[in-house]
């Protein structure tokens, strides 16, 4: 009899979803003047915008892997309860344990397939650079490194058949498919700020419900 392929799907599926901060020290209100728009001439105009854009400025590099930082890490394998890597000051921490996790699922893992929403220009980059920077296998070894890789499966782009620049919000396609949505609490936008105020479990619950609602969207198109 057939093995019914669906059901082989579902048993090599790994979900992950990433939280970001932006990293590093804030530009000076004297180094943000000189990014000034170029239809400001008067030096009050330029001042005042650099004054109100300094903080602006800083948050965009949560989502620039090279000027931010990671904030937890959740990954889910298959139907298991997800796993979480909490923030540590010290990021390599966090990545070796990522790596270790990684390990943990054994041969299994090369032939999974690795899913994330916008994993593929977001989640999947963060990590693999990481890997790169702290000189971790583990990691490197596992995780998508070449475009051609099919087991990296973006549910953006499956939601959208890969029509090139499609984006569509994960709370907008849970709505869509009748999945509950991870955003009931907090979005994306409000991460940093809810991590200035302490409150890093509120974060973490955030960050396992985007895996679960993720995942549950991937099994919806599942063919």
């Amino acid at each position: 009899m057939d093995e019914d392929y669906s059901v082989q799907r579902l048993v090599n599926t790994l979900t992950i979803d990433i939280e970001t901060i932006p990293d590093g020290e804030k530009l000076t209100v004297e180094e943000m003047s000189k990014l000034h728009p170029k239809t400001m001439s008067k030096q009050e105009t330029i001042d005042k915008w650099a004054e109100a854009n300094v903080d602006i400025e800083y948050r965009k590099r949560s989502l620039n892997s090279l000027k931010g930082r990671l904030l937890c890490i959740a990954c889910k394998w298959n139907d298991e309860p997800t796993h979480l890597i909490p923030y540590n000051e010290n990021e390599g921490v966090m990545i070796e344990a990522f790596g270790h996790y990684l390990k943990s699922l054994g041969h299994s893992i090369y032939a999974c397939a690795i899913v994330g929403h916008n994993i593929r220009g977001f989640d999947n980059v963060w990590l693999t650079q990481r890997g790169f920077k702290y000189g971790n296998k583990d990691i490197v070894g596992r995780l998508v490194t070449t475009r051609y890789d099919k087991r990296l499966q973006d549910t953006n782009d499956l939601f959208t058949l890969g029509v090139h620049g499609a984006y569509v919000k994960l709370k907008d396609m849970c709505d869509f498919l009748g999945v509950p949505t991870p955003k009931d609490d907090i979005d994306g936008s409000e991460v940093y700020d809810v991590f200035l105020s302490g409150d890093l479990e509120r974060i973490y619950k955030y960050c396992k419900k985007d895996v679960e609602a993720t995942y549950q969207c991937y099994l919806r198109m599942l063919p």
